[in-house]
């Protein structure tokens, strides 16, 4: 390409010079050379076409083999079909076919052992693959090895368990057929133990009768009296033997020894401490206190100890408290309490009928408790009521005690307020105008007790008269 670009140049170059002698002035010797000029171009530029369609490798092979100038024979106007120049062309054709010869050896070779690397790397990859088969059916075998050793121990190792779970098994079973041997032997000692205490009647019927043993003869704490009745002088210790004693109130059990053992403190003029002993020293107790329950889980030799305490006359009974006993007490008061609740309740449902049913000018009162510190008077601006309230045949002389505040309100608000606020715990005045004031009360659930004494108008109106008469009294 590089060949043609030269020759177009100089073809154009050849061109040109015709164009710029056009321009001059025309002569006779001037046309004939350019006649023979313009032949001369011609022939360049068939020359320089002929070399532009000519092989580049030909035009190579000029050039390099054999130093022809192929701008130069442009020039002269030779073409490659020029007899002068056939002979060396055809010499490159020549050399140009032995070097596409050799090109084709040189592929052919070259394909040749892109085939016998082809061939070499197949063999490689077979015998690559031959040996990752080999490899992968080592493996496989190996982890068939494996598999089967680890089977085989696992058999082993699941028969070993077996035995050993069959082995644990009876080792259990005789275990527990020994427990229950000495459990049985253990409940028919502790049965002929208790049955031994039930014929000296030191147990209760009920697991939660609780039974309290006193120390036979006088102690520093413990003196009897001329009746023979055991008085505890201060505080007496007392021992759960039989294991701990509950004295939680939050639980029923709890509950039941607390208050039986505040009854014992009564019934002895003295405090109890409660603490645990064992077999070896619950002697230097004063009382022994255990329940009938615990007669069935305890210590054997506990209980021999016992029993031996009772029999060689160190301990005699104290008390025995019945659970039973207690509920029906505790029964009996739940009862005795509503029964008052219920009187409570009709009797204020009474006394505010008998209030409502008052004449209005009736001095009256309310309270919100009894004793009153503090007590609100309205209805009389001349010291007559306050006068009246004061003296000692008052009829609310439980209400209004001895050093008790007296406070004058004037209106019916003021009245409410001192109530509701807790400045008065007592109001007196006209049955009227307290009336005006419960509907405030029952709106703001506010507690109201109706007292039933009264002061008549009549009275109010003529205290002078009961003041000067108590004036002249002997």
């Amino acid at each position: 390409m590089r060949t043609l670009g030269l020759l177009l140049s100089l073809a154009l170059l050849l061109v040109l010079p015709q164009k710029a002698n056009a321009q001059q002035k025309p002569s006779v010797l001037g046309i004939f050379g350019d006649v023979l000029h313009q032949g001369q171009i011609e022939q360049q530029r068939q020359a320089a076409a002929s070399w532009a369609a000519t092989d580049s490798r030909i035009i190579g092979c000029l050039q390099n083999n054999f130093r022809i100038n192929i701008n130069q024979l442009i020039q002269n106007g030779i073409p490659p079909t020029d007899p002068r120049i056939q002979n060396t062309i055809d010499q490159c054709n020549q050399a140009i076919a032995a070097e596409i010869e050799r090109q084709r050896q040189q592929a052919l070779a070259l394909q040749q052992q892109i085939l016998a690397r082809q061939q070499a790397q197949a063999d490689a990859e077979r015998e690559r693959h031959a040996q990752e088969l080999a490899t992968q059916a080592a493996i496989l075998k190996a982890q068939a090895n494996a598999e089967q050793d680890r089977r085989t121990r696992e058999l082993a190792a699941q028969a070993a368990l077996i035995k050993a779970k069959a082995d644990a098994d009876q080792a259990k079973a005789d275990a527990v057929a020994k427990a229950e041997v000495a459990a049985k032997q253990r409940q028919d000692e502790l049965a002929v133990l208790r049955d031994e205490l039930s014929l000296a009647q030191l147990v209760g019927d009920d697991p939660k009768d609780l039974t309290v043993l006193i120390v036979t003869h006088d102690t520093p704490r413990i003196v009897r009296n001329l009746s023979g009745d055991a008085t505890f002088r201060g505080r007496v210790d007392a021992c759960s033997m039989l294991g701990p004693l509950t004295l939680d109130s939050s639980n029923p059990e709890g509950r039941f020894n607390r208050a039986m053992m505040e009854t014992v403190v009564q019934k002895g003029g003295g405090g109890v401490f409660v603490s645990p002993c064992s077999r070896t020293d619950f002697g230097r107790f004063d009382l022994l206190v255990f329940s009938a329950g615990q007669l069935a889980n305890t210590d054997p030799d506990l209980l021999r100890s016992l029993v031996t305490v009772v029999k060689d006359g160190s301990y005699v009974k104290y008390a025995i408290y019945h659970q039973g006993d207690y509920e029906t007490q505790l029964q009996a008061r739940k009862a005795k309490v509503e029964e008052d609740a219920l009187h409570q309740e009709q009797a204020k449902a009474a006394a505010k009928t008998d209030f409502l049913a008052r004449d209005d000018a009736v001095i009256s009162a309310i309270y919100s408790k009894i004793p009153a510190s503090s007590v609100c008077l309205a209805g009389s601006s001349d010291g007559g009521l306050r006068y009246l309230v004061k003296r000692n045949d008052s009829p609310f002389v439980d209400l209004i005690p001895p050093g008790g505040m007296l406070r004058d309100v004037a209106t019916k608000d003021a009245m409410f307020l001192a109530y509701k606020t807790g400045d008065c715990a007592a109001v007196v005045g006209p049955t009227g105008m307290i009336k005006e004031i419960l509907a405030a009360f029952a709106r703001d659930s506010i507690a109201v007790n109706f007292h039933p004494g009264t002061i008549t108008a009549d009275r109010l109106a003529h205290w002078r008269d009961v003041a000067k008469s108590a004036s002249l009294a002997p």
